[in-house]
């Protein structure tokens, strides 16, 4: 089978100006996908607000001024001990127990977040569970009351009965009040 650019079996070459032609405008054009949204997210403007985290720069603020603070501890103890004669070993040993019992503070800070949160959750289903009980007491009682005057309904029911069947057998009618009895 032979191509249709082809002559007797050979391939026929683009000529320059064809090629030129084709680059200039003759190729078919793609539309390339819209790339604002990944643009936006590489601008320095919005990296300067994330850290690599994906934490905001206010996050990283407050983590910073905690860090900022600790230091400045440290530093107010170390001065006192320089002031009081201490080596630099025993400077070492009490910024590594100022540290630790920072760190003992912040795992307290934590286990006391963690106990009022859970507090709070108990009291939410505590709360939950005191509407669920007074929605079922209420229909309990609904229904209660429903059963009342089902109840009430039949005893007048009942009552209208015998007393239209008084009437009657007063009146001289013997056979309607056994029909009203069925009835009732």
């Amino acid at each position: 089978m032979k191509n249709n650019n082809s002559l007797h079996g050979l391939r026929k070459r683009d000529t320059y100006n064809s090629l030129v032609g084709y680059l200039d405008g003759g190729q078919e054009k793609i539309k390339y996908p819209d790339r604002l949204a990944t643009q936006i997210a590489n601008a320095h403007q919005l990296n300067n607000l994330l850290n690599d985290e994906g934490k905001g720069w206010f996050e990283d603020n407050i983590e910073q001024q905690r860090r900022f603070a600790e230091q400045q501890v440290q530093d107010v103890v170390v001065k006192e001990n320089l002031e009081e004669g201490q080596t630099f070993q025993e400077q070492k040993i009490l910024r590594r127990e100022a540290a630790f019992k920072r760190q003992q503070e912040i795992k307290k800070h934590d286990e006391d977040i963690e106990w009022e949160r859970r507090e709070d959750a108990k009291e939410h289903r505590e709360i939950e569970i005191a509407k669920m009980k007074a929605a079922t007491e209420a229909q309990k009682k609904k229904e209660e009351e429903e059963g009342i005057v089902y109840q009430f309904k039949q005893n007048v029911k009942s009552k209208l009965a015998q007393e239209a069947a008084a009437y009657l057998i007063k009146k001289g009618i013997e056979k309607l009040p056994s029909l009203i009895a069925s009835l009732a």
